[in-house]
């Protein structure tokens, strides 16, 4: 739950304004949907999750780099997140 209260606390206000948080996340799928409901239920904020591996969430992330459709990537090894 540490790594809860680091999402809560890094997303909240900019998410809460949106009314939504998009998760990129490349952890097991189910602790992606136990923690998607978690923040849901503590936040009132809705959760879009998209699972995928790490390799293709980096993709991702580098192709939308000048429009962002994501706010958190949680998971994938310690390389893509240096």
């Amino acid at each position: 739950m540490a790594l809860l209260s680091v999402l809560l606390a890094a997303t909240t206000l900019p998410a809460y304004a949106a009314g939504r948080l998009k998760l990129y996340c490349s952890t097991d799928i189910a602790w992606c949907e136990l923690m998607s409901k978690e923040f849901e239920k503590r936040t009132g904020i809705r959760v879009g999750m998209t699972r995928a591996s790490s390799g293709e969430t980096l993709a991702k992330i580098r192709a939308e780099k000048s429009n962002p459709k994501g706010d958190v990537w949680w998971g994938g090894t310690g390389d893509p997140h240096l």
